[in-house]
């Protein structure tokens, strides 16, 4: 009698924290993900930061490939065209360093690291023409927000009939790309559903309720 007193307990724990619950489904098959979004200053420079990982061999075609982790800082402050700005980074006692460079496609001075920071703060440091500056990144988003686990959780909750119809025998027939957007101080989760013939179903959540905020087809 007493030891089902305590699995009682324990399964009672288990359903109120979810902590027993298996792992959402259509994790396996995110292909590109958007973690976090940091920002920083200091007197000279303004940068943005977001996280997570992305196809080393990127290909919009419902498979998913090899991964890399990625760290993408964008400086925001204004600079010569010309002038060699660095960024610099330490990661387990390990410094790296990325040259920001224009993306032609945004316009954007991004450095590119293969690096996910698993944490809500860290330090850069900037150097320019000999001169250094330290900024410390700090994450944007608000402490409500979903996790990537929490936004699939509330895809397929609103969702079920559209994410079955990408299953085949228990098998999710496509990729996922999922973005933690934040727009004025606001959380929201992108997510979007590619099939093997590139078709996409885009979804805009809310990043705190997991509503489903916007759907469309992209062709």
């Amino acid at each position: 009698m007493k030891k089902s007193l305590i699995l009682i307990a324990v399964l009672s724990v288990c359903l109120l924290f979810s902590a027993c619950s298996k792992e959402n489904r259509l994790l396996p098959y995110v292909s590109e993900l958007t973690e976090n979004v940091y920002y920083g200053e200091s007197e000279h420079y303004s940068l943005r930061g977001k996280s997570g990982f992305i196809e080393k061999e990127r290909a919009h075609d419902g498979k998913k490939s090899a991964l890399r982790d990625e760290l993408v800082l964008t400086l925001l402050s204004e600079t010569a065209e010309e002038a060699e700005i660095i960024a610099e980074i330490t990661v387990d006692g390990t410094v790296m360093t990325e040259k920001f460079e224009l993306n032609p496609a945004t316009f954007a001075m991004n450095a590119v690291f293969e690096y996910r920071p698993e944490v809500s703060e860290f330090e850069v440091t900037i150097s320019q023409n000999g001169e250094k500056e330290t900024v410390t990144m700090k994450s944007a988003l608000p402490e409500n927000t979903l996790t990537l686990s929490g936004a699939l959780d509330a895809l397929y909750a609103n969702q079920k009939a559209l994410v079955d119809g990408y299953m085949q025998n228990n098998v999710f027939n496509g990729e996922i790309r999922a973005k933690v957007l934040l727009r004025n101080g606001k959380a929201y989760w992108y997510i979007g559903l590619i099939d093997t013939s590139g078709r996409t179903h885009a979804l805009l959540i809310d990043g705190a309720s997991g509503e489903i905020l916007a759907a469309k087809d992209v062709f």
